[in-house]
């Protein structure tokens, strides 16, 4: 697809008020209970909730490597609070105008997703999601989708005209199937190489020795085929070992974060230009209307607006001690840039440049 287009939807669709809202419904125990034992040691819900409420450093991922210590603004806690104070006004604004999806809208949009992407549940599941949450969550993308495009209307000779005016809007980008296996220390890496050695499939091998669970449950399969994807994940150097290994093959051991991963191959394909289905005109519907939409309704700083009258009439109320004063100094900021931003001390001006933007962004489903 034409990258014009791309932001859209990734944008959107892709969880952009919460990351597929983990933790807005049925997420975790009851505050009460038992997150785990650490040598018969409880870890209980009110120490794991008291601990993310200040916790101010993170590990991301940069570049394909883990980098540790990476400071939040604010607090994971503050973070995720503001993350389902989006999610409650985009819901009650969807609400309001009358946008708000059905549940069969949510069950078309759940079986589109898995016919592009077979594992779309299983992954989801792997990361803790029910399928009450993900449901949940695609109604919220849904909400979102529904407020940005209300009345924008795109037919579709508009597509044709389109792809007439972007020849290479409809390539199918170069693609990769990878399996890897990673693991910690020199010492693990014997055992994966007998096995190899032995005849073993590459990816029975991944799921009895990966070192990362998710990678292990998933027999090693890389969670993105698109090899610019792909690229943007790995580290220059992994990518360019992987690059050069032909199809059926395997790379060497890499270095890989703390440790080391060997990848497989299955195949490689290149870019190459396709002609339009329905399916795919349908999706480019979808996604015009998406980006003109974004111009002409401005969602995000509508939401900001609601949030701002919220703390301004004292609606948006938090209770929780651990999170009051967090709030409040971040409301004040908010506020107070409003101001700055209009000149005035009325605070009813335009969004500032920290709000303008959509709701929090989350992860992505990999292709």
């Amino acid at each position: 697809m034409n990258k014009s287009l791309i932001p859209a939807i990734v944008a959107l669709l892709v969880g952009v008020v919460g990351g597929y809202f983990i933790g807005s419904r049925n997420a975790g125990g009851p505050a009460s209970g038992l997150i785990g034992t650490v040598n018969g040691e409880a870890i209980t819900s009110p120490e794991f909730l008291a601990h993310v409420r200040k916790k101010g450093e993170v590990t991301a991922i940069i570049q394909g490597r883990p980098v540790t210590q990476v400071p939040v603004a604010g607090t994971v806690g503050l973070l995720a609070l503001e993350d389902l104070i989006k999610q409650r006004i985009i819901s009650q604004m969807a609400k309001d105008e009358g946008v708000w999806p059905s549940e069969k809208d949510v069950l078309d949009e759940l079986n589109l997703r898995k016919e592009k992407s077979p594992r779309y549940v299983a992954e989801l599941n792997q990361s803790g999601l029910t399928l009450d949450m993900i449901k949940h969550g695609i109604q919220l993308d849904l909400a979102f989708e529904n407020l940005i495009t209300k009345g924008i209307t795109v037919t579709m000779e508009d597509v044709d005209k389109y792809i007439q005016e972007n020849p290479n809007s409809l390539i199918d980008p170069a693609k990769m199937s990878l399996q890897f296996v990673f693991v910690r220390t020199d010492a693990d890496r014997g055992p994966v190489d007998a096995a190899l050695s032995q005849g073993q499939q590459f990816g029975q091998v991944a799921a009895q020795f990966n070192a990362d669970p998710e990678a292990r449950a998933a027999r090693g399969v890389f969670p993105a085929q698109d090899v610019a994807t792909i690229k943007q994940r790995l580290p220059a150097e992994v990518f360019t070992k992987i690059e050069a290994t032909p199809e059926l093959r395997t790379t060497e051991w890499l270095k890989f974060g703390d440790g080391w991963a060997k990848f497989y191959i299955e195949r490689k394909t290149d870019a190459r230009k396709v002609e339009p289905d329905q399916t795919m005109k349908d999706n480019m519907l979808r996604q015009l209307r998406i980006q003109r939409g974004q111009l002409a309704n401005d969602v995000g700083r509508k939401v900001l607006d609601r949030i701002k009258t919220g703390i301004r009439e004292k609606k948006i109320i938090i209770d929780d001690q651990g999170l009051k004063g967090q709030w409040d100094r971040a409301a004040e900021r908010l506020l107070e840039e409003d101001k700055l931003s209009t000149g005035t001390t009325s605070g009813s001006g335009e969004a500032t440049t920290t709000g303008a933007t959509p709701p929090a962004t989350g992860g992505t489903t990999g292709n």
